[in-house]
């Protein structure tokens, strides 16, 4: 059928824009109120499910960290990253060869990359890990190759950084800097 032989309305429209295809006939419009209606409640029902159970208690999510995300430790786009993995804590702390019994050892894992072209001098000294009291402690000890710069197009280089606290504190934050004279990082952990 062509569009010119279909039938018109007073207003000039065809039948066929009104809802009235031939063979089919057109949804009652109580059929239609009531399936919106239902819609309506099961997500009203399911909004309400979620909020009583938000209100009961349960925790909160955690925080974002920055554990296992690549930072970038200068601007550019073949500039040095470095990528933090999960601190482990709870190690035995040794003192001047005696085990010290008030204290642990956290060690954490760092990757580092260098894409460009230049080599990138590290900063003497790796940046404090910080408890969950604000305390700053120092890296102790670099397990690894010793590493003053990355080389260029160096890929990953893995080094295992030490660092003692008190027991029951747990690390939050990693801050100071990596290159030397580069900005400072804070790596929430």
């Amino acid at each position: 059928m062509d569009v010119r032989d279909m039938p018109t309305l007073p207003g000039g429209r065809p039948q066929a824009a009104r809802g009235a295809v031939p063979g089919r006939p057109a949804p009652p419009v109580r059929r239609v109120l009531l399936r919106t209606a239902a819609l309506g409640a099961v997500l009203a029902a399911t909004s309400a499910v979620l909020t009583a159970s938000a209100a009961q208690g349960q925790a909160p999510p955690p925080p974002p960290t920055d554990i296992g995300r690549r930072l970038m430790l200068t601007a550019g786009f073949d500039a040095p990253w470095m990528l933090v993995q999960t601190p482990g804590c709870g190690y035995p702390n040794w003192a001047r060869g005696v085990r010290h019994p008030n204290r642990q050892t956290c060690r954490l894992v760092v990757l580092f990359g260098n894409p460009g072209p230049d080599p990138v001098r590290l900063a003497g000294r790796f940046p404090d890990l910080v408890d969950d009291r604000g305390t700053a402690h120092y890296a102790v000890r670099v397990s690894g190759v010793p590493l003053r710069a990355l080389r260029p197009g160096e890929r990953v280089v893995r080094l295992t950084f030490s660092y003692g606290m008190p027991k029951g504190r747990r690390p939050v934050r990693l801050q100071g800097a990596v290159l030397a004279g580069g900005p400072g990082v804070r790596v929430t952990l």
